[in-house]
């Protein structure tokens, strides 16, 4: 498959590169955080438009969806300024998702990748996916009984990567949260007024 922003990248890592994939993650996190840095202050708003979104599920365990997304896939002021049920999406700068796109590669996500959006519940038996979506082509890669070894080592390892760098992004969430909307207010159990 073609896309118009491929993910592929130049250096194939060879094993011992793969072996350093997760300590070379906090690595790569401040990596990531300095292209934000730069690409903020160098970007000149044309020309470097990068509308993708970045989705990572885990089904088994404790169940979570993390996002990201660009700034040109989605406004980070529109987006922000709604309150949501959870906190789960956060908008990065077009230079640091194509950055991010990149390094995911570092994990052969093109190796693995099939057309289309992955599953959405643990129903199909898969335990993680990664799903990509540039410029409106979405593709994924899943974690699932059937699949080698080498691809479900990939995709815990993307999965790692992106939870790392999910948590250092900064968001801008507000949440409703009705169960807990007293938390703060000075009263409760083990609050004293």
């Amino acid at each position: 498959m073609n896309l118009t922003h491929p993910i592929e990248f130049v250096h194939r890592p060879q094993s011992a590169d793969r072996a350093r994939g997760v300590r070379g993650s906090f690595f790569l996190t401040v990596l990531l955080g300095l292209t934000a840095l730069l690409t903020s202050c160098a970007s000149t708003g044309k020309g470097d438009e990068l509308a993708a979104r970045v989705t990572m599920r885990q089904f088994t365990g404790n169940a979570i969806s993390i996002e990201l997304r660009s700034e040109s896939h989605t406004d980070a002021v529109d987006f922000y300024s709604r309150a949501r049920d959870t906190a789960n999406v956060k908008i990065v700068p077009d230079g640091l998702m194509d950055a991010l796109l990149r390094d995911l590669e570092q994990y052969h996500f093109d190796d693995f990748a099939q057309p289309g959006p992955g599953p959405s519940n643990g129903l199909s038996g898969a335990t993680k996916v990664i799903e990509v979506e540039v410029d409106g082509v979405v593709r994924h890669v899943a974690s699932h009984p059937n699949a080698s070894n080498e691809q479900r080592s990939a995709v815990v390892g993307m999965a790692t990567f992106l939870s790392l760098a999910f948590s250092n992004v900064r968001g801008f969430q507000s949440i409703e949260d009705a169960q807990n909307k007293g938390a703060f207010s000075g009263s409760g159990p083990g609050i004293e007024g």
